[in-house]
This record gives C-alpha cells, structure tokens and sequence, in this order.
C-alpha cells in the first residue's frame, strides 16, 4: 500500500507563533510518527532556510516576490500551485489552514491534480475566516465560498463557533469534522511544589502571587482591558504580578500602558517564547481576555498544566470552560469583572487547586494527542480509501 502523503498548506508557520501554527506543527509531528509523509508548505520570512525537515517534518518556504500584502499573497499561491503540482505523485491529500489563501491554493491544486482536500478555518466571529469571506469580501468572498461548497472534501472545525459558521455558509454537515486541537498534556502538566521554586528561581519570579497570559501581543486578545484590571488588583493587593508571554505589534503600546497606570513594576514582559511550559508552570492563575478566538491553544496548554482559567466566553472557549467547574468565563471588555474574579482567585487557594485539577481532567480527555491525531487520520483514510465514519464525525466536543 502506498505511503499517506500529506500537504499542509499554512500561509505562516513556526517560527512565528500562534495557535494555528503550534497545532500544524503538532499534528504534522503526531502524523510523520505514525507512517505519514508531511510537507508543511508556507511563506518564507527573513533569515529562514528555504527548506528543512523539523522532527521528520519538511517545511518549504516559498519565495515573496514583495512585501506588499497583495503581491506577497499572489506569489505564496503561484509558488504553492508549482510545487504541489510537480510532487503531485507524493501525497493524496492537501490540508489547507485557513480559508483565504490557503484554501485558494488547495481548491485549485486539488481540481488540477486530483487530491482530496481538507479546508480548517482556526477563527471565528468578525475576525475569522467565514465573516471576512462573507462580509469583506462580498462578491469575490462568496465565489469562493461556492467554490469550496462544491470542491472542499471535508472542513475541519476545532470550535462549535467555526462549525455553526461553516453550516450557516451552507457547508453540508456531513463534510464538517468537529476536531479540536491536538495538545501533549505529558508536556503540558503540573509541576510540584519544590520544582515550582527551582522554575521560579530560573526564570527570575519572585515569590508571590503570579498571573500569566500567553500569546500574541495583537489588539483582539484585550490585553489593553488585561492591565485596566491589574491596576485594580495591584490597588488591592500591592504584591501581586503579572507575566505577559509573548511579542506582538502591541507590546510597546501596552508597556507604555502598565507605565501609565504606575503598574510596570508589577508587570513583566518577556518577549517571545517558543516553549511557554515553565511560565505557566510557574504561575498561579491564567488570564485570556480576548475579545474574538477560535478556539484557544494558550487556554488548552494552560488548563493541562493544572491552572486555573479566567477567560472571556469567545469562541472555543465556551467549548472548554464552565464557571464554577473547571474555570470562570467572563464577559469581554469587562476590567471590573475581570479584577473581581483575579482577585477572588488570589485569595482562595482552595478554589484555584479545584478549578485547576478539573481543568486538567478536561482537556486531557478533549484534546489529548491520541485522541486527535487518530481523529484526523480517520478523515484522511475515509477521503482517501472510504473507510465509513459516524454522522458526527470527529472528536465529541462537550456542549457549549
């Protein structure tokens, strides 16, 4: 029997850091292990090799012609178009990630070569893939909507936000796989007590009480409202800290900010991470004040490493979280709820240890590797060979 073949097509991959670029790279490492030929095709950025294999993963990294947004997009998809047309005896299935330019490329990749195609939109709402195809792009939008009507195999939606999006768009829901994110919660886990010290120690984190959010320093994660309530927390317990993980075109902005309200001593930025584990090993609280998501890996890894959650109910995030049982969902652009829950938080161990532990039983049973790396490989086998699958295909996701 011919070996799978897979190309995963994401129009920005590892080092930049992000939800779907973690998850793409995880799933491809998850699917070589396992007797699976990958090829991660992206755009190559400054000071990266063309091409290397990560893991037993290859990752091609196409040429830019320009900078600019529209020339750079035109040659991501020329380059793509070649390079999956001359490998096309190599694989039999191309998985796009995200549904502008990606699912461009697999649409007219798969019609030309025959390839089954995989179309996994990673946001929802108004920053997400349906609205902008529907809503930005009125007529060239729906075109392409169409377009993937009749020629996408099967949608990946790792949210019941994504999913109830793709139907809406009239996406048939045979073809809609409720798949989350693929996760290591052996990585991704509480640390005792003594190893906490030690991690703290190495990472300069005095002792104390820690928060900790982890992820891109961009507008719709609220990071703005984040800050509005600390200087709240801070008022009431002048001891308490802050560690922001991550970089972004927000960061110069939002350290002015903690400058502002006289709270910069109280809160840290690191820069970029590429293992965030030991931060949120360290911490005692985990914040995500978002104001759109699909379905959030910071959230998933923090949960796994026994945290407990405040997150505003966005997205995937009413998939995870239920207040009160293994975290608390809050409103976005909230600071005064937001503060209240911190800082019932930080004086109540008791709940913190609860909310953690079932946080962790949680996701270990939603997103553990196994789980949805088996989960993807039944699709690319029933695409493939027409193994059956339930009505429901996927990974069950609990109720939102």
């Amino acid at each position: 029997m011919k070996q799978l073949g897979v190309r995963m097509v994401n129009i920005d991959f590892l080092p930049l850091l992000g939800g779907a670029q973690m998850h793409t790279m995880r799933l491809s490492r998850y699917l070589s292990q396992h007797g699976v030929e990958v090829q991660v095709i992206t755009r190559h950025h400054p000071g990266l090799p063309r091409y290397e294999t990560i893991d037993g993963v290859s990752i091609y990294r196409t040429p830019i012609w320009h900078p600019s947004k529209v020339i750079a997009s035109i040659s991501f998809t020329i380059h793509a178009l070649r390079l999956l047309q001359s490998t096309r005896q190599d694989y039999q299935i191309i998985h796009s990630h995200e549904m502008l330019s990606p699912m461009t490329i697999g649409l007219t990749a798969s019609r030309l070569g025959g390839a089954r195609l995989v179309i996994n939109p990673h946001r929802g709402g108004y920053l997400g893939d349906v609205y902008k195809l529907v809503k930005q792009r009125p007529i060239t939008g729906k075109m392409r909507l169409r377009w993937a009507r009749r020629r996408g195999d099967a949608f990946v939606a790792v949210s019941h936000e994504i999913a109830t999006e793709l139907g809406e768009a009239g996406i048939p829901r045979d073809k809609i796989w409720s798949i989350p994110y693929l996760l290591d919660t052996d990585h991704f886990s509480p640390t005792k007590d003594e190893y906490r010290r030690a991690i703290r120690s190495e990472l300069g984190m005095q002792d104390g009480f820690w928060a900790c959010f982890t992820g891109r320093l961009v507008a719709e994660k609220g990071l703005n409202v984040l800050l509005k309530a600390w200087e709240t927390v801070v008022r009431h317990s002048p001891d308490a800290n802050l560690v922001i993980v991550g970089d972004g075109d927000q960061r110069s902005h939002l350290e002015e900010l903690s400058e502002i309200r006289g709270i910069e001593k109280r809160v840290r930025f690191t820069g970029a991470v590429t293992d965030t584990v030991q931060y949120l090993q360290a911490s005692d609280v985990y914040v995500q004040p978002s104001f759109t998501e699909g379905l959030p890996i910071s959230v998933l890894e923090a949960m796994a490493c026994g945290l407990p959650v405040i997150a505003t109910g966005v997205g995937g995030v009413t998939d995870l979280l239920s207040t009160g049982e293994n975290g608390i969902v809050i409103p976005p652009h909230d600071p005064d709820c937001l503060s209240d829950c911190l800082l019932e938080l930080l004086s109540n161990r008791n709940l913190r240890a609860r909310l953690g532990n079932h946080g962790r039983q949680d996701v270990i049973a939603y997103c553990a590797v196994e789980k949805v790396g088996q989960a993807h490989l039944e699709l690319y086998h029933h695409l493939v060979d027409g193994h059956p699958h339930s009505s429901q295909p996927g990974v069950e996701m609990p109720e939102s």
